[in-house]
């Protein structure tokens, strides 16, 4: 919750978003902090790396949550359709990862595409489990339902088939929102009775 707080706060003050995985290393957290010229890291206290050395670092998990704001400002006259909403860093497989600027308008574009032609509606069930600092999950996964009203449940433990299904099971969502490799992953496991209980109970992503 307070990750999602985060990013919607600083989307509305016109701040730049850098999401990044969790777990990335201390070394590939210095030098993307260092690359995009980051003014603030914020994190959770569930992630291993060390922020002493970061000048400006802010624990998401210690910002207060307010459940309703009756009448919410909208800074919307701060930001501009081609001012630049988030980068998001490649997977650097063949070299060093590079950041790919995606501005509020290319934002905006696909969450206009899914309103017109993906059937979600206000009290629909979505699950997110798809990450959040990769441009899919984040634009369907989590800005997508907002704008449609739908009820997002967001998976908050180990994202293994056996929590999946659980949580399917328990809220039966409208519409999943998944990528090949995860499916193929369930399909595979689920179907195999030789499963392990160690590939079973493995994180997906």
């Amino acid at each position: 919750i307070q990750w999602c707080a985060t990013f919607l706060a600083a989307s509305l003050l016109g701040i730049t978003i850098v999401p990044i995985s969790p777990k990335t290393s201390q070394e590939d957290t210095e030098c993307l902090f260092k690359h995009c010229d980051a003014k603030l890291l914020a994190y959770g206290r569930t992630s291993t790396i060390s922020y002493s050395d970061f000048t400006n670092s802010l624990c998401i998990d210690e910002l207060p949550i307010y459940p309703e704001i009756k009448h919410p400002t909208i800074l919307n006259s701060i930001v501009t359709e081609e001012d630049i909403m988030m980068i998001i860093y490649t997977s650097g497989t063949t070299d060093h990862p590079k950041g790919v600027m995606l501005s509020y308008q290319s934002i905006f574009a696909n969450l206009k595409f899914g309103l017109q032609n993906i059937p979600l509606n206000p009290g629909d069930y979505i699950c997110t489990f798809l990450p959040l600092y990769h441009c899919y999950g984040c634009v369907y996964n989590f800005l997508f339902p907002l704008l449609a009203r739908a009820t997002n449940i967001l998976i908050d433990c180990p994202l293994t088939i056996p929590n999946v299904l659980h949580v399917f099971k328990t809220y039966c969502p409208t519409i999943v929102f998944a990528v090949p490799l995860i499916v193929e992953k369930i399909a595979h496991i689920a179907a195999s009775k030789t499963s392990s209980p160690t590939e079973y109970n493995k994180e997906l992503h």
